[in-house]
């Protein structure tokens, strides 16, 4: 009987030895992982394992374990690595946030964890792994000395964990992808006290370095952003990507240029230009004004705003190269003009009246007064001036009226031409698509070039049927406002781009409308970069220190290379006002000349039939003389005057045809 009560109580102290050391590692581990879920705000606690849960152990450890989370009020769930995969793409999809709690034993299950990383995404989930066996096992050993990048981790990975035996807390990341680094956060006290952090940096200023790991950049051919020159980068945003590369310490390894910033191309069922170079993981960075859209937000990951952008329609400025019919008649009212024309009608009356002395036709002296009215307003001299001295002090008055009228209104045209108030043709949007004269016209391959093609709106849809074909849209900003001035084409674009980079350079004046919308553009990298919380780190830091807004200012007005500047030449349509005064004032004079001769002709004939029936009368009268006292001298003096008549008419003649 003694050997069965030995061994009773020797189980029984085993058991004890058990139950008390699974109590203080329930404790232990309870309180890490309650602290860390504090920490995190997590939505539930996942605790995963390889545990076998039949053996009587592992049961009470978990249930224990399970009992403590409970009274606490922590929702867990316990699941094997086997079911980790399908788990995690369940709360993915119900978009929850757990903290992940991995308990590892031995370095079968650290290999078999690292296997499983390979294809988890981590980066936005809080992960601590606790190594719970023996001290002086291989576990252990691989905890407290990591060896190249087991478990797959990335520089933004948020890895906590616990050594065995060990107090202290690690992190654990990676800069190069082939090496881990260890950092240590805090010490467990008791369960009381929790733990005592060593420091209370965020996670960047506690990650400071790449270690020059080699970033592949990406950027658009002809970006007013950043271009590169002598094997450097220039530019508003190439100072800020050579910014990031001393701060965060990569290594700027190779610049590749695209003609595009990319979208989505339906019959290669792929993305194009730059989008699709990260899209496809071919490069780290893309780096120019890319404008940020649902559609883009998809397969790329975008850094917080570098330029907030207001988007707007420029038109070239309606002025000197829009035919204006009524431009030289803006230098007076209407008053003016109607007191200027009243003089000119009324005048020549007022001429005519003081000289006409009963002659037989009033309609030649009439027009010859009008003649010399238009030449004395049209700065033109007189041909005789008259020996009257009304008509003197008329004629006087009116070169007076005319040299203050001409004085006037050539000091008015000047000023009108100088400030030139243009109207536009349409204000907003809506009107741009009722008229329908103006093209659209957008970079190619952009945000504002899908922000037509890819719109449900009704007004986008027929803003996108004046777009203009594909082939005929600029490939960079420069050659969109060419357009602009060349043609009727309204380009869309914003007013950063207008203002800050290419004003100086813009062969025209330019008018613009808004759009009511405002884009935020920024820097692009692939989908779920370990680097994109990194460089928007940076970049909440200049920006705050305001070397953003200093680089700006800088670099909108320093473009060294400056493209050659275009004057536009005067076109036919520039002049055709003048052209057709002029036009006008041969039709007008060749009506004149043409009722002057049908008037001529009419008075020639009608003084011919006045001196044919002169002369008849005056035979008749000779002839009906009686034959026995003729009377020579009256003879002689009817044939004189009959002679004198043919002379006279012959000379009328002769003057006729020489006018």
């Amino acid at each position: 009987m003694e050997l069965p009560v030995a061994v009773i109580l020797s189980f029984i102290t085993a058991y004890w030895s058990t139950l008390t050391t699974g109590h203080v590692h329930i404790t232990y581990y309870g309180s890490l992982i309650d602290e860390f879920y504090k920490i995190h705000d997590a939505d539930g606690i996942l605790i995963v394992s390889s545990t076998n849960y039949h053996s009587f152990g592992s049961l009470t450890f978990w249930h224990e374990m399970s009992r403590k989370m409970s009274n606490r009020g922590r929702a867990a769930d316990m699941v094997n690595f086997q079911e980790l995969t399908p788990t995690l793409q369940l709360y993915r999809r119900q978009n929850v946030r757990p903290l992940f709690v991995i308990f590892i034993k031995n370095m079968k299950e650290v290999h078999f964890f690292g296997r499983i990383t390979k294809t988890l995404n981590r980066s936005n989930s809080l992960w601590v792994i606790l190594f719970s066996g023996d001290s002086s096992g291989d576990a252990c050993e691989f905890c407290r000395h990591p060896e190249g990048n087991l478990f797959n981790l990335k520089f933004n990975s948020k890895v906590i964990v616990a050594c065995c035996e060990s107090t202290i807390i690690q992190e654990w990341w990676t800069s190069t992808g082939n090496r881990t680094h260890i950092g240590e956060l805090g010490r467990w006290i008791d369960e009381s006290r929790g733990i005592e952090w060593f420091s209370d940096k965020s996670l960047y200023e506690r990650r400071t370095s790449l270690e020059g790991r080699p970033f592949h950049i990406n950027i658009v051919q002809g970006s007013t952003d950043i271009w590169q020159k002598n094997g450097d980068l220039h530019g508003y945003l190439g100072r800020v990507v050579k910014a990031l590369s001393q701060f965060m310490n990569f290594t700027i390894s190779s610049v590749t240029i695209e003609r595009s910033y990319g979208r989505w191309d339906p019959d290669a069922s792929e993305w194009t230009g730059v989008l699709g170079k990260l899209h496809r993981n071919e490069v780290d960075m893309g780096v120019s004004s890319f404008i940020m859209t649902n559609e883009r937000r998809e397969v790329v990951d975008f850094t917080i705003p570098t330029v907030y952008e207001n988007s707007r329609l420029y038109i070239r400025m309606p002025g000197a190269n829009t035919v204006q019919w009524n431009a030289y008649f803006e230098a007076f009212g209407m008053d003016v003009w109607l007191v200027i024309i009243a003089l000119i009608m009324t005048t020549p009356l007022l001429l005519t009246f003081i000289k006409y002395k009963g002659r037989s036709f009033i309609f030649p002296l009439v027009f010859e007064h009008y003649s010399s009215v238009w030449g004395i307003y049209c700065q033109q001299g007189l041909p005789e001036f008259p020996d009257e001295t009304p008509l003197r002090i008329v004629f006087i008055s009116l070169s007076l009226s005319a040299l203050v009228i001409t004085m006037a209104y050539s000091a008015s045209l000047t000023s009108f031409l100088a400030v030139n108030v243009s109207h536009m043709p349409f204000t907003s949007i809506e009107e741009f698509v009722k008229l329908g004269t103006y093209k659209l016209i957008a970079i190619q391959d952009t945000a504002d070039y899908t922000l037509f093609k890819d719109s449900d709106e009704v007004l986008m849809k027929k803003m996108a049927a004046l777009m203009e074909p594909p082939g005929f849209l600029p490939a960079t900003h420069h050659e969109g406002f060419q357009q602009v001035c060349r043609k009727s084409v309204a380009f869309h674009t914003t007013h950063e781009i207008r203002e800050g980079y290419t004003s100086p350079f813009i062969p025209c004046k330019l008018a613009w409308i808004k759009t009511r919308k405002i884009q935020a553009s920024g820097i692009i990298m692939p989908l779920n970069s370990e680097y994109t919380a990194f460089v928007n780190y940076h970049l909440q830091r200049f920006k705050y220190s305001g070397l953003l807004d200093r680089w700006k200012r800088e670099y909108h007005y320093r473009i060294k290379d400056v493209p050659e500047i275009y004057h536009p030449s005067v076109q036919l349509k520039g002049i055709t006002p003048i052209l057709g005064v002029l036009t006008a004032g041969l039709l007008i004079a060749l009506i004149i000349l043409l009722i002057e001769r049908i008037f001529h002709r009419h008075r020639d004939q009608l003084q011919r039939k006045k001196i044919r029936t002169s002369e008849v009368e005056m035979l008749q009268r000779m002839l009906s003389r009686p034959q026995s006292s003729p009377s020579w001298s009256r003879d002689s003096n009817d044939f004189r005057t009959i002679y004198r008549n043919r002379q006279k008419k012959l000379a009328q003649a002769w003057i006729i045809n020489f006018e």
